[in-house]
């Protein structure tokens, strides 16, 4: 059998629910870290870490198709908006981190603007004219020059052109 000690939670092909389970486990952690925090007078887990000596590990959540979340447009779709948003905005500091995915972007509720801004740094592959807008920005149409499969564009500058780096996957 196959162990990965350092997962706590993996799921495939879950129901919208468990999702939002797994959004709300982070959430109370997201709490447990802003008490321990501001107990210990820090800001941030490299400041918490160097004051109490304690290794609390960096948390990261990958989502693969997280539009899911959006489909349809109900309490759970504002639910999972509301902590996206909270999370890119406060969950770096406490050491928590999201990477979402997806293929399509079609048919998926924008995120808060807030959201998207916070997000900076920004893979795109091969997509839709308006998939590529969404995830770079508005007039950054680097996207445009991506022609084979594996070939794709890192950007770390929040979607600004001048943060565009192509770059060529074996596949």
């Amino acid at each position: 059998s196959c162990r990965l000690p350092h997962a706590r939670v993996i799921a495939i092909q879950s129901e919208r629910e468990f999702g939002l389970s797994v959004l709300q486990g982070l959430e109370i952690e997201l709490k447990r870290r802003f008490d321990l925090f501001r107990g210990s007078g820090v800001e941030n887990l490299t400041e918490y870490r160097g004051k109490t000596g304690e290794k609390m590990p960096r948390l990261l959540l990958i989502v693969d198709e997280f539009q899911e979340f959006f489909q349809p447009q109900d309490d759970f779709a504002q639910q999972a908006r509301s902590f996206f948003d909270r999370m890119v905005r406060q969950g770096r500091a406490f050491g928590i981190h999201i990477l979402l995915a997806t293929q399509s972007l079609s048919g998926t509720p924008a995120q808060p603007s807030s959201t998207q801004e916070q997000m900076g740094i920004r893979i795109v592959l091969q997509c839709s004219e308006n998939d590529a807008r969404v995830i770079l920005a508005d007039g950054n149409h680097g996207a445009r020059q991506i022609t084979r499969r594996g070939e794709g564009i890192y950007n770390d500058a929040s979607g600004r052109i001048e943060g565009n780096k192509p770059f060529q996957t074996p596949l």
